[in-house]
């Protein structure tokens, strides 16, 4: 995982998925009070077109008790994930919408 930064939050994403190289392809970027994240997206298998789109985002729900909601981008629109918690907590949910 790659990150924009040298926020808190993309700092825990990035050593929560150091070893899982699903996510090599992932850029972490706090935007806000909030994470974004973004997947490396290669027309026709060509690296060299790529390009990076949002993917998912994690959002504050209550900071006074750290807990925070889960976004997955599907298409243009948010879709909310139905799922809330600490920040780790978010971030393994995440492993479930792996494309």
């Amino acid at each position: 995982m790659r990150r924009i930064g040298t926020g808190e939050m993309a700092a825990r994403a990035q050593a929560r998925f150091a070893h899982d190289p699903r996510f090599d392809d992932t850029l972490a970027m706090e935007k806000g009070n909030g994470l974004l994240l973004y997947e490396m997206v290669a027309p026709h298998e060509q690296p060299q077109l790529g390009y990076y789109a949002e993917w998912a985002r994690i959002a504050p729900h209550d900071q006074r008790r750290s807990v925070y909601t889960l976004s997955v981008k599907r298409g243009r629109r948010w879709e909310m994930a139905d799922f809330e918690g600490t920040l780790e907590q978010c971030l393994d949910e995440l492993k479930r919408y792996l494309r």
